[in-house]
């Protein structure tokens, strides 16, 4: 918020405010000591210290190439908010970007004045009352603005794109929408690519990864939207890590923020082993196998080496394939692929200068692009894959009456529906016309 803030043309804090500005770090506890004690292995199975998923389980401490890797990503990270700040406050700042980072956090608000990230202490109502003297016959507007064209149809004869959101990990099964990713995803991308009034498709993912099988059957169809003359565009979010990365390989375009968490081109698993827990405990772990892999990865059985070869043989499998839907969809040599692969993470702007992303920005540069393939007067609808839960909508309405409910004491009716009603004052005022609307609970997919 600090870095938002820092954009802005003034910036008052309240006297006894502070800003949570400073610079980077990254932290984890390693349990392998505590599991140590308890007689409990887990075998870690990624071929690599850089797909760092599961090493606080498996060692002591950071391995050198995790720490490496962490220290460049979040280096770059520190560098662009280094940027951004200095964009911001310019000259303002007395110790320079850098130098307000790593003198932060700012818990007395005097401080962060002298520091030059804010330019007076004030309390709203007084900040308030000085932007009227200001700008006098403005009107002061709290909250997001609405703007009816986004909601209230759309113009004629218009090309049409499906946004379709892809958001949370990528799992097994149907997947919930706007938190999982699953097969629905599959599907409601297949329709889209079999849909002659869809000119093309734009993907808003934010993953951290998941399932292998579900990423590559969307990867698929991806793949098999573009062959087919649809351009897709991505638009990174927070995370297109691993398999979120994997499902925006094949897109024609793909653009990510620069801070966006990217590639992480592995294949990792983790391989709990109790045998040593239960001996310790006095428990007798007996029987027989009819054929080899009958307990294939048991846990309470010692670890047997030739199960765990088969399993990393299946590791590196899984990772050739990842390697090969990228060098594909990006159009670069395998080679190329694996030497910025192993699981490391890059950022977005990191990412766009090895080739893994095309384009710096968000959903309005992914349209820009959209634009150039297929002109002019696009109509957007959203499509959330998955499955959404019946009782949702119930739960939350049931809070907000409760909240309404314990706050309404020494209230009419009318002050407690006020919000309501300029809700649908809104409406009201729009007038007439086809209203689209898709609440977050509804999966047209």
């Amino acid at each position: 918020m600090a870095l938002l803030a820092s954009q802005t043309d003034q910036i008052s804090l309240n006297p006894l405010g502070i800003v949570a500005l400073s610079g980077l770090g990254f932290h984890r506890a390693y349990f392998k000591p505590l599991f140590d004690n308890l007689g409990i292995r887990f075998v870690n199975l990624a071929p690599w210290d850089t797909k760092s998923a599961y090493n606080n389980l498996t060692d002591a401490s950071m391995p050198p190439a995790e720490e490496a890797m962490m220290r460049r990503f979040y280096g770059d990270v520190q560098e662009q908010l280094d940027i951004a700040l200095a964009s911001g406050r310019g000259d303002k700042l007395s110790g320079g970007a850098a130098g307000a980072m790593d003198a932060g956090p700012y818990l007395i608000a005097s401080d962060a004045v002298k520091a030059g990230l804010v330019d007076d202490l004030s309390y709203a109502q007084e900040f308030e009352a000085r932007l009227r003297r200001t700008y006098p016959g403005a009107s002061l507007v709290s909250g997001l603005g609405t703007e009816p064209s986004e909601s209230w149809g759309g113009p004629v004869f218009t090309r049409r794109v499906a946004i379709v959101w892809l958001s949370g990990d990528i799992v097994d099964g149907k997947g919930t929408a706007g938190e999982e990713i699953g097969t629905d995803a599959v599907s409601a991308l297949e329709r889209l690519r079999n849909d002659p009034s869809v000119a093309a498709i734009l993907l808003k993912v934010d993953s951290p990864g998941g399932t292998v099988v579900t990423s590559d059957l969307i990867a698929r169809e991806v793949r098999l939207a573009v062959q087919s003359g649809k351009p897709v565009a991505v638009s990174m979010g927070q995370y297109a890590a691993s398999g979120g990365y994997y499902i925006s390989a094949p897109a024609s375009h793909i653009v990510a923020e620069p801070l966006t968490v990217t590639g992480s081109i592995g294949v990792t698993g983790l391989v709990p082993n109790l045998s040593e827990s239960l001996h310790k405990l006095g428990i007798n772990y007996d029987g027989f196998d009819l054929s080899p892999g009958a307990s294939f990865l048991d846990p309470a059985k010692p670890v047997d080496p030739s199960e765990l070869a088969k399993d990393n043989a299946a590791i590196l499998s899984y990772y050739a394939r990842f390697v090969e839907v990228v060098a594909a969809g990006r159009k670069m040599p395998e080679d190329a692929v694996r030497n910025i692969a192993e699981g490391r993470i890059w950022t977005g702007r990191e990412a766009s200068h090895i080739g893994l992303v095309d384009e710096l920005g968000g959903l309005d540069e992914a349209k820009a692009w959209l634009k150039t393939k297929i002109g002019d007067r696009l109509s957007y609808f959203n499509v959330l894959p998955g499955e959404s839960s019946p009782f949702a909508s119930l739960g939350r309405l049931s809070a907000d009456l409760r909240t309404a409910l314990g706050q309404g004491e020494g209230k009419d009716v009318e002050t407690l529906l006020e919000p309501f009603a300029k809700r649908l004052n809104t409406l009201f005022d729009m007038g007439a016309g086809p209203l689209y609307y898709l609440g977050e609970d509804v999966a047209p997919f």
